[in-house]
């Protein structure tokens, strides 16, 4: 792996954290979820006419995408309303590591090595022991942790289709940018639906979230868009590791801005982290 898609998935990590701690900090986090992605949408349908869609070959793996990301992003929605960010977000990225990992080697024809082997299974545990629920924790937290492991492991599914997607796409810049407008326009056509039936109200959320919103907005896209550069560009089952060190910038943001406990073993996963990634970019 190449010192520049590293730094680009160490960075996506970053920008992915950055937006969570930030619909986590919210009043009610699954409304600041649901008005980042349509910030996003917005944007992108503004720019679609300037930049135009992808491929064709590139739609079906788009549209199973989006059907993931609208599962996703409603158990994540449900999870922040029910558990710590510390918990949750850890618990979501445990299950990309590994799961890419075994998709990269079936479907992307990358082999498995021991040093591969090594970094990703750090990761993960990091991932698991950062997240892992402590003693006392309330029925709600464990049905957090519970959503938060569903989420992960769809959206696994919606890295691997939208990496396909964006390859066959072209792989480019202008094709990594097309792929990405068009994905949250589907994806957030369809969390829109499914939010209207349960009668929320999207304007209304916007106006009261527009701030931290627009902002989220922002690092979304840069992360999305450095994530899918860098899965084009580097080994799956090498950069998802690296992306998911996520844990390390969203553990500090949530004692930091959010005020939650690091508990020693945190810190402990925290090493972890850097060590699988580490032993990743080393490979």
């Amino acid at each position: 792996m190449s010192w520049a898609v590293f730094l680009a998935a160490l960075v996506s990590a970053a920008l992915n954290a950055g937006w969570n701690v930030l619909a986590k900090r919210q009043q009610v986090p699954s409304e600041a979820v649901l008005g980042t992605l349509l910030v996003t949408a917005s944007v992108f349908l503004v720019a679609v006419p300037f930049i135009g869609l992808p491929a064709s070959a590139a739609w079906p793996w788009l549209a199973a995408a989006a059907v993931c990301n609208v599962a996703y992003s409603r158990a994540l929605m449900a999870a922040y309303d029910r558990a710590p960010l510390s918990m949750t977000y850890s618990v979501v990225r445990a299950f990309i590591p590994p799961m890419l990992f075994v998709l990269g080697t079936l479907f992307f024809g990358e082999s498995a090595t021991t040093l591969r082997l090594l970094g990703m299974a750090l990761v993960v545990i990091s991932l698991v022991l950062f997240g892992w629920p402590g003693r006392g924790q309330s029925a709600g937290h464990m049905s957090g942790f519970m959503l938060a492991g569903l989420a992960g492991l769809v959206v696994s599914v919606a890295y691997a289709c939208d990496i396909k997607g964006a390859r066959v796409a072209g792989g480019h810049v202008l094709a990594i940018v097309q792929y990405g407008a068009a994905s949250s326009l589907l994806s957030t056509a369809g969390l829109l639906a499914v939010s209207l039936f349960e009668k929320r109200a999207p304007v209304a959320i916007l106006r009261r979230n527009w701030r931290p919103c627009t902002i989220g907005a922002a690092l979304l896209m840069a992360s999305y868009f450095l994530a899918l550069w860098a899965y084009t560009r580097g080994p799956v089952g090498l950069v998802a590791p690296v992306r998911e060190t996520s844990i390390l910038f969203g553990g500090l943001l949530a004692f930091v801005v959010l005020r939650e406990r690091i508990r020693p073993r945190q810190w402990v996963a925290i090493g972890l982290a850097v060590l699988g990634a580490m032993i990743v970019k080393i490979q």
